[in-house]
C-alpha cells in the first residue's frame, strides 16, 4: 500500500472492519452455503429402503401364510387321529360286547348241558327201573320173592308207594326235549353278540335241582327192589311153601286180599258187640213200655245203632287216615329241613378260607384233568373222574392217586402240593393228603352244585 492509501491515523476502528468484510471473496461464500446431502444420494437412499421395506413385508406375508399353512395341516392331523382313536374305541366297545356276550354264551351252554345230560341219565334209570319192576311181578325172580311173606310185603310198598312217587317218565321226555331245545338256541348264538336272557340261568338251575331230587328217589326205589331179589336168594323158603309157583304179583294180590279180609271181620265184630250193648240198653229202657210199642221201638233203635256204629267207624277211619297223612307229612318236612340243613352248613364250610385254600388244587380251573386228558376250556377237577379213577378209596393206593392230582408238575395252571416219595412214612404229609380226601368226599356233591368242581 503507497503512503498515500494508509489510513488515517484518526480513522475510527469501526470503519477498518467494515472495509475488511465487504471485500472477502465470493468463492469462499458459496463453499459455504453448498455443505449438505446430494439430491441423487437421498434417491438412491430412498429406493433402497424402499425395497428393504418391500422385501420385510413379502416375507412377513410368506411367514404368515407358511404358518397358517402349518396350523392347518396340524388341525386336520388332529382331526384324523382324532377319528381314528374314536374308531378304536367303537371297535374296542364292539369287541368287549362280543367277548362278554359269548363268554355268557359257554357259561349258559354249561349248564343247560348239565341239566340235559342228567335228565338223559334219568330217563334211561327211569326206563330200566320201570321194565325191571314190571318183570318182577311175573318172572321166576319175583316168585322167589313170592315165597316170603315179609318181602312180599316190603315189594307191595315198592309198587304201592315208592314207584308212584316217580316222576312219570312223559314228563321226564318233555323237560329233556325243553333243555334240548334251550340248548339248540343258544348253540345257533355263539357266533353273535346276543347274550342269554338271565331265566336260561335260572331255569337250567332249577332243572339241575329237579334232577337231583328225582334221581335219589330213583335211587332209593333201585335199591329196594336190588335188596327184595337179593334177600330172595338168601333166605330158605319156609315150611310148606309153594317151592315158587306163585307169581310175585298173585302173592301182593292175595296178601291185599287178606288184609282186606281181616280189616272187614274187625269190623264187623265192632258193629255186633256195638248192636249187643245196643240190644241190651234198649230192653231195659223200654221193659215197663206195652209189648208191641217196646217191639217196634227195639226194632228201631237197633238199625240206628247199626247206622250209628258203620258211620262211627267211618269216621275213625277217616280220622286215622288223616292222621297217617299228616304223619307222612310231617316226615318229608323233617327229612327235608335236615337235609336242607346239612346242605347249609355244607355250603357254609364251602366259604371257609382254610378249607377253600386246601382245595385250590382241585377247585383252581385248567386244562390237565384227571388221567392226565386235557379238556377243551378251562374247569375245575372232575368229580365223578375223581371218583372213577379210586382217588376217594380210603387206602394208600386212594391216597396216591389223589397225590398224583393235586400234585402233578405238568399242570401249569393250579396250585400244586409237594410231597416226598416217602410220604407214607410222613405223619405230616400223610395228616395233609388224608383231610383233602375226607373234604372232597364230604363236599363233593355240594362243590358240583356250586361250580367249584366240575360234574
Amino acid at each position: 500500500m503507497s503512503n498515500s492509501q494508509k489510513p488515517n491515523d484518526r480513522t475510527p476502528v469501526s470503519s477498518m472492519k467494515e472495509t475488511i468484510i465487504d471485500v472477502t471473496p465470493i468463492d469462499v461464500i458459496t463453499r459455504k452455503k453448498r455443505r449438505g446431502i446430494p439430491l441423487w444420494t437421498a434417491v438412491v437412499a430412498l429406493a433402497a429402503l424402499a425395497g428393504i421395506s418391500a422385501s420385510f413385508l413379502w416375507f412377513v406375508i410368506h411367514h404368515a401364510n407358511d404358518e397358517r399353512a402349518r396350523m392347518e395341516d396340524e388341525k386336520a392331523t388332529w382331526e384324523a387321529e382324532k377319528q381314528t382313536a374314536e374308531i378304536v374305541r367303537e371297535k374296542s366297545a364292539e369287541e368287549t360286547k362280543v367277548a362278554t356276550a359269548q363268554f355268557q354264551q359257554k357259561i349258559a351252554l354249561a349248564m343247560v348241558q348239565v341239566a340235559r345230560v342228567g335228565y338223559e341219565e334219568l330217563l334211561t334209570k327211569l326206563r330200566s327201573l320201570t321194565q325191571d319192576a314190571r318183570s318182577l311181578r311175573t318172572s321166576s325172580v319175583g316168585m322167589q320173592v313170592a315165597q316170603f311173606p315179609d318181602l312180599v310185603s316190603s315189594a307191595r310198598r315198592l309198587y304201592e308207594h315208592d314207584l308212584k312217587e316217580l316222576a312219570d317218565e312223559s314228563v321226564v321226555i318233555s323237560r329233556l326235549e325243553g333243555e334240548r331245545r334251550i340248548e339248540s338256541q343258544i348253540a345257533s348264538m355263539t357266533s353273535t353278540d346276543g347274550a342269554p336272557d338271565a331265566t336260561v340261568f335260572q331255569t337250567s338251575q332249577a332243572d339241575a335241582k329237579w334232577v337231583t331230587r328225582e334221581d335219589a328217589k330213583l335211587d332209593r326205589a333201585r335199591v329196594l327192589l336190588t335188596s327184595l331179589i337179593s334177600e330172595a336168594r338168601i333166605k330158605v323158603p319156609p315150611v310148606g311153601s309153594t317151592g315158587g309157583t306163585q307169581t310175585l304179583d298173585q302173592a301182593m294180590t292175595d296178601m291185599a286180599i287178606q288184609e282186606a279180609g281181616t280189616q272187614q271181620r274187625a269190623i264187623v265184630n265192632q258193629t255186633a258187640e256195638a248192636m249187643t250193648k245196643a240190644t241190651y240198653t234198649t230192653a231195659s229202657a223200654e221193659s215197663d213200655r206195652i209189648v208191641n210199642e217196646a217191639k217196634l221201638q227195639a226194632e228201631q233203635i237197633r238199625a240206628a245203632a247199626n247206622a250209628e256204629a258203620v258211620k262211627r267207624q267211618q269216621e275213625l277211619d277217616l280220622q286215622k287216615a288223616k292222621l297217617q297223612v299228616e304223619a307222612a307229612k310231617v316226615r318229608v318236612a323233617v327229612d327235608q329241613a335236615n337235609d336242607e340243613a346239612r346242605n347249609v352248613g355244607l355250603r357254609a364250610r364251602l366259604k371257609d378260607p382254610n378249607i377253600l385254600t386246601q382245595l385250590a388244587p382241585l377247585t383252581t380251573p385248567g386244562y390237565l384233568q384227571v388221567g392226565d386228558q386235557n379238556s377243551f376250556e378251562r374247569q375245575p377237577i372232575s368229580y365223578s373222574a375223581l371218583m372213577q379213577s379210586g382217588a376217594f378209596g380210603r387206602t394208600d393206593a386212594g391216597l396216591q392217586r389223589l397225590i398224583h392230582v393235586v400234585a402233578n408238575g405238568r399242570d401249569k395252571d393250579r396250585p400244586r402240593l409237594r410231597f416226598s416219595a416217602g410220604w407214607k412214612s410222613r405223619p405230616d404229609e400223610r395228616a395233609q393228603i388224608v383231610s383233602l380226601q375226607q373234604l372232597v368226599i364230604e363236599l363233593g356233591p355240594t362243590m358240583v352244585e356250586q361250580g367249584l368242581l366240575s360234574p
